[in-house]
């Protein structure tokens, strides 16, 4: 959502309140930062690869351009990673908005192997461009140590520079089809929830759950000994839809509610989120909403699992229960 727009939305909803659009914009929180990137996914999956494509465009583009005279079959890729993966794979047939299974898990006699991508000995050990160093960045899980002599965990940029013939071997052996999977799936479950939030029926709860980062509480107006001092807490975050009460097949009237619980409990445990979904439940039953089945959306597999016998405690209302999960990034 743009600033204007959420402008707009303020005064619809505030009208009683006059501001002009710079001093509202003004006013937002210090935490709140323009996202200048202009992509849909910001996970973990996408970034990386964004990075290596950057990488793997500047080494066909500009080291290939500058260094090479002769005659070569090697193009510049594509600027856009969409355009490069259609390059790569077969062409969808006319109405389909998926690729065929074979092709994007690289076992299709066509275009498996990224037989559509040009290859060119120019990017070889034994030339030197492929001796060349890159910088190959990947976020990895890294631990240091704190004054008081503890290990705490926290994941970080890493950066380790290889030479251009082994970057394009992982690129072209691994991350390519990596992505592509990733993406395949993400796309089809983003479509299945969709059709989930909007076809699910009476006596039915839809839910979407999710920890948040760590939050660290830092006050701007700290006193001197407080400088390397913050306080971390955990997010829970759960938004639930349902119908109303008035609610009907022919006219659905779908209620959304978010829910947002904070923990000093670092580590995500299967306790809290078991203690959440009773507190959840019986906050159900006090405002006498009664439901037959629960999707959860979730990619904490092992404790939604682990929560199995807390989601059936009211098994008179509860009989039926299912889980959808979502992708891992």
């Amino acid at each position: 959502m743009t600033q204007t727009k959420f402008y707009e939305r303020f005064l619809q909803k505030f009208p009683q309140i006059r501001i002009s659009q710079r001093f509202f914009e003004m006013a937002k929180p210090f935490y709140i930062k323009i996202n200048h990137v202009r992509t849909t996914c910001c996970c973990r999956m996408h970034i990386e690869f964004s990075m290596h494509y950057d990488i793997f465009h500047h080494i066909c583009s500009t080291l290939h351009t500058n260094n090479v005279l002769q005659e070569c079959n090697i193009q510049a890729p594509p600027k856009s990673i969409r355009y490069f993966i259609s390059s790569v794979l077969c062409n969808r047939h006319d109405g389909f908005i998926y690729y065929k299974m074979p092709c994007l898990e690289g076992s299709y006699a066509i275009c498996g192997g990224l037989q559509h991508l040009p290859r060119c000995i120019h990017l070889e050990s034994t030339h030197e461009i492929g001796t060349k160093l890159v910088s190959f960045r990947k976020y990895k899980t890294t631990t240091y140590g704190v004054k008081d002599g503890k290990d705490l965990k926290r994941c970080e940029l890493v950066k380790n520079d290889i030479c251009v013939a082994e970057f394009i071997k992982i690129f072209q052996e691994k991350l390519v089809y990596e992505y592509i999977m990733h993406t395949h799936r993400a796309r089809w479950l983003d479509e299945q929830f969709k059709l989930c939030k909007d076809t699910f029926p009476l006596g039915t709860i839809v839910s979407i759950v999710d920890f948040a980062e760590n939050y660290a509480l830092q006050p701007q107006n700290q006193m001197q000994s407080m400088y390397y001092h913050s306080t971390q807490v955990s997010i829970f975050i759960h938004i639930a839809f349902m119908h109303a009460s008035d609610s009907t097949k022919e006219d659905r009237k779908v209620v959304r509610e978010y829910h947002f619980y904070i923990s000093d409990d670092h580590t995500y445990s299967s306790e809290f989120v078991q203690g959440y979904f009773k507190f959840f439940y019986y906050s159900l039953r006090e405002r006498n909403i009664r439901y037959n089945r629960h999707l959860i959306w979730s990619d904490m597999h092992c404790k939604i699992q682990e929560c199995k016998d807390v989601l059936l405690v009211e098994k008179d209302a509860y009989e039926k229960w299912c889980t959808t999960f979502l992708e891992f990034h």
